[in-house]
């Protein structure tokens, strides 16, 4: 009994060791493989560590270029707005031009209207066109501007300030006298007939004074 005892403790023990020497033969092999994954991890937190450095910096340059990036577009948006306050100005500029050549071409086709409404100016009779006039009689080609020490400046003719004689203002022939002073149809020859007319009569009135 006693040696059956001792056998079967010491097979025991020699199952156990041989256990204890597995385990420890098993562990041996986890911690190896454990120093190389931490030599493969180490390398990995390296590589992660630098990737983390690299991307600061980048963060780093985006943060400048959108800062630069910002102060340019402000400075595009400032140049904008000003550009647009002048399109504005000239086009409220352009507007008013508009508008005020508008206004001055609806007064000048009013005048053109108004003055279309008027009749035409009639053509100096035949018979005065015919008339022949003699030279002291025709109008004064050259006017001569003389300076008075009084009124500053006159325009004066020398040909009017002899004045027409009386013959040959009756030498004038004004036709009939069935159209009205003389034959003179247009408000022009009548206005230029009736200044000969006051011409004359203060001429002759000069002359009975000296």
């Amino acid at each position: 009994m006693p040696i059956d005892f001792s056998l079967f403790m010491d097979f025991a023990i020699l199952v156990l060791l041989a256990a204890t020497v597995y385990l420890a033969f098993r562990l041996n092999l986890n911690l190896k493989n454990f120093s190389e994954s931490r030599s493969e991890m180490e390398g990995l937190v390296n590589r992660l560590t630098a990737n983390i450095d690299k991307a600061e910096t980048a963060v780093a340059g985006m943060q400048n270029t959108a800062r630069k990036a910002g102060i340019e577009l402000d400075e595009v948006i400032s140049d904008a707005k000003k550009l647009r306050d002048e399109l504005k100005f000239m086009n409220e500029t352009g507007n008013n031009l508009a508008s005020r050549l508008e206004n001055v071409a609806e007064r000048n086709r009013a005048l053109v209207d108004k003055i279309e409404e008027f009749p035409a100016v009639h053509k100096i009779p035949s018979s005065i066109a015919s008339t022949p006039v003699r030279e002291s009689a025709r109008p004064p080609q050259n006017l001569k501007v003389e300076e008075e020490p009084a009124s500053g400046f006159a325009i004066r003719d020398r040909d009017y300030d002899g004045g027409l004689s009386d013959e040959d203002f009756d030498d004038l022939d004004f036709g009939d006298d069935d159209a009205g002073f003389g034959g003179l149809q247009s408000q022009a020859e009548r206005e230029f007939f009736e200044a000969l007319q006051s011409g004359r009569a203060r001429q002759k009135g000069s002359r009975s004074t000296q």
